[in-house]
């Protein structure tokens, strides 16, 4: 090999895939960690016994992610839940009552599924390609998800023109913070 020429590193699943560290540091992570369901994602450094199977289950996330987003990005889907979810709830408010049932329950469904989507992207392993796409979008799913927890504890206290006054003003600093990115 020339001595000019660029060192080439094997790719990431090459270093997943073997075990470099002593057996000893192993078998101390596996009787340390905790036994794993299929429904949890458990955030972990890279090299660990089941690295592989956790970034498997990373993508298995994204994957669901991006068929929820049905095309559009993570912004614009979420702020689209958002603004759904905004407009059931405050005609809620306006009446006593939710004047259909399935408006109840389409509220309740958008409630779970940014709470979902959340959930998602925040429990992503912090390894690899899936890490940069969800360190990307993380600011902005909690921004979103913040709205709808000051909507949920402001709306009784003070009144549908306070939140209303609110969103906008949360909606012009989110539109600001994209535009100095």
């Amino acid at each position: 090999m020339p001595h000019d020429a660029p060192l080439e590193l094997p790719p990431l699943s090459l270093f997943l895939s073997q075990h470099d560290a002593p057996k000893n540091h192993y078998s101390e992570c596996r009787s340390a960690s905790p036994p794993i369901t299929n429904e949890e994602v458990v955030v972990e450094p890279p090299f660990r016994p089941h690295a592989k199977w956790y970034l498997l289950r990373a993508r298995d996330v994204e994957t669901k992610f991006h068929a929820r987003m049905r095309g559009w990005t993570p912004c614009e889907y979420m702020e689209r839940l958002y603004q759904c979810f905004l407009q059931l709830y405050l005609k809620g408010v306006c009446g006593a009552m939710f004047e259909i049932d399935d408006e109840e329950e389409t509220l309740q469904t958008l409630l779970d599924e940014l709470h979902q989507c959340t959930e998602g992207i925040l429990n992503v392993v912090g390894v690899g390609k899936t890490y940069r796409l969800v360190e990307d979008i993380i600011q902005d799913v909690a921004l979103v998800h913040s709205w709808l927890f000051e909507i949920q504890t402001d709306v009784f206290a003070e009144g549908q023109e306070y939140i209303v006054y609110q969103h906008r003003k949360s909606a012009l600093l989110y539109q600001q913070e994209n535009f100095e990115n």
